[in-house]
Order: structure tokens, then C-alpha cells, then sequence
């Protein structure tokens, strides 16, 4: 899944198949490690497990994004 398809489950708080399991993400965090833009996304399984999918952004100047949450 993209960034922008992971963003907008995030932001309608949809349920949706994710390889075996039906998650819904609960919480988003962006952050910089070793200088690569990466965003988090935290999801709870339907057995309330949970887990992330990290997205690294390539091509982005960590300085040039403005991050709202």
C-alpha cells in the first residue's frame, strides 16, 4: 500500500485486509532516522494485536515537509 492509501484509512478509521488480517490503524508518527523521512503506522489487529507498517518517503528533504497530525 502507498503512503496515501495508508493516510486515508488512517483518516477515515476504516477496517481493511492487510496480508492475513483485518486491521484498523489507530495512530500515525512521522519521524527521521539516519537522515530518511519515515512515517509509522500503528494498527490493532481484530485478535487486538497490534502492529506498523513503516513507510520510508525517498526523494523527501526531511526539512522540507511540515508534519500535522
Amino acid at each position: 500500500m502507498t503512503y496515501e492509501e495508508l493516510l486515508d484509512k488512517y483518516r477515515s478509521k476504516e477496517v481493511f485486509i492487510h496480508g492475513r488480517a483485518v486491521i484498523q490503524i489507530v495512530e500515525m508518527k512521522t519521524y527521521v532516522e539516519s537522515e530518511i523521512l519515515k512515517t509509522d503506522f500503528i494498527y490493532h489487529t481484530e485478535r487486538n494485536r497490534r502492529g506498523v507498517i513503516t513507510i520510508e518517503h525517498k526523494g523527501i528533504a526531511a526539512e522540507n515537509i511540515e508534519i500535522s497530525g
